[in-house]
């Protein structure tokens, strides 16, 4: 009897150890590259492969203490001589379970951090989980330093001179260029090799000023913007030269290298009339107006070298014909029809209770109008005399057939 008691003793003991369905413990580094005197993540992901709930947890995480140093602790955590020990009482049970530790490298080398020993894990109902574990390497390089320069060590435009010799602390420059020239080469070199530059604003040049932005971003993404306020027109081009006349005493080749000479000038001079074309007006965004008419659609145009808003009748993207928003001189801002093709603009007119628009030169006076109706009263006039006068011939004829000559008479 008392064997019999002692060997049931001894299996309620054992099945209270008995491992229930096993748990994947992983640890896995949350950098991809360390270096001496980094502070990192290491995560324990605690996961069980079936339906049950991990509760309790008692585990002991190890760690090279020569190459890591354990950077933080708290009420879960505590560390003691290279011994990480987790306690976690299960006051929530779930099929998966993530510690966060976290470690400073202080040496170059593979450290190594593991599970001692066999973690106590208990699903939800108090048995212990049978446990899988890896050990996780961390390589530890040598420290580099990114560098935070984000200066250049130069700056020059090839179109033309800086108002002040550069600077790599002077950030704002002013300067000007010939209304022919419509973009700059920005040649700007970084203090740093690894840092990059790039440049907004140069490559599209509008008559009068324009904000060329050089912007230098280090290594460590740092950024420092220099800016050059450009104004495009005010001074004469480096090519013009006075009209050219005929001069007496030039030979037939000197006299033809005069005249290409004003032909560049008055190519010159044409390109600044195109570019002041419709400077009096405004172009508006078609927003401020009520509505836009049936059939026209949304296409891209540009004048003076300018955005603008443009539509075009479905159907006719072919024809050189925008409808465009503008104000002219301030006014009140309405429909105006562009000719791409002449350079032109157009007024246009809605008219009432319809959504076709007309111009003013299809429009005609009341007194075009008058003399229209009259005209057209005459012609009218001298049909239905001509109708009644063949009517009465009828009449006659078909009376003489029947023998009313006499009555006719």
């Amino acid at each position: 009897m008392f064997a019999i008691i002692l060997m049931g003793s001894i299996i309620l003991e054992n099945g209270q150890t008995v491992r229930a369905t096993s748990t994947s413990v992983t640890l896995a580094a949350l950098s991809e590259t360390i270096q001496i005197g980094d502070i990192f993540s290491v995560s324990v992901t605690l996961k069980s492969s079936s339906s049950n709930k991990i509760g309790e947890v008692s585990a002991k995480v190890k760690y090279d203490t020569d190459g890591l140093e354990f950077f933080a602790e708290n009420s879960v955590f505590e560390e003691n001589n290279g011994e990480i020990t987790i306690t976690d009482a299960g006051t929530e049970s779930s099929a998966s379970k993530k510690y966060i530790l976290q470690f400073k490298a202080v040496d170059t080398k593979t450290a190594r951090i593991w599970i001692e020993g066999t973690p106590f894990i208990y699903n939800s109902n108090g048995k212990i989980l049978s446990v899988s574990k890896n050990v996780l390497k961390v390589s530890v390089g040598e420290r580099t330093e990114k560098s935070n320069n984000k200066d250049l060590s130069s700056l020059a435009i090839k179109e033309g001179e800086l108002d002040k010799k550069f600077s790599k602390s002077q950030t704002d420059y002013t300067m000007t260029v010939p209304q022919e020239i419509k973009a700059l080469t920005v040649l700007a070199t970084p203090a740093d090799a690894k840092s990059k530059v790039s440049v907004t604003g140069a490559d599209k040049l509008l008559v009068g000023e324009n904000k060329v932005v050089i912007t230098v971003t280090s290594e460590t993404k740092r950024t420092k913007d220099y800016n050059i306020v450009v104004t495009r027109g005010n001074i004469p081009s480096s090519t013009a030269t006075p009209a050219a006349t005929a001069i007496p005493g030039l030979n037939k080749g000197e006299q033809n290298s005069t005249d290409t000479q004003s032909l560049e000038d008055q190519k010159v001079e044409e390109e600044k009339q195109q570019e002041n074309r419709f400077s009096e007006y405004e172009f508006v965004s078609v927003t401020n107006l009520r509505t836009i008419p049936k059939g026209y659609l949304s296409v891209p145009l540009a004048i003076n070298e300018r955005n603008v808003d443009a539509y075009q009748l479905e159907g006719q993207e072919k024809q050189e014909m925008f409808l465009v928003c503008a104000k002219y001189q301030g006014g009140e801002p309405g429909f105006y029809m562009y000719d791409k093709k002449e350079g032109t603009l157009q007024r246009f007119i809605k008219q009432q209770n319809t959504d076709v628009l007309i111009t003013d030169t299809t429009m005609i006076s009341v007194v075009e109008y008058n003399k229209e109706v009259r005209k057209l009263g005459l012609i009218i006039g001298i049909c239905a005399g001509v109708i009644t006068m063949l009517l009465i011939s009828i009449i006659r004829m078909y009376m003489k057939s029947k023998g009313y000559t006499k009555e006719l008479e």
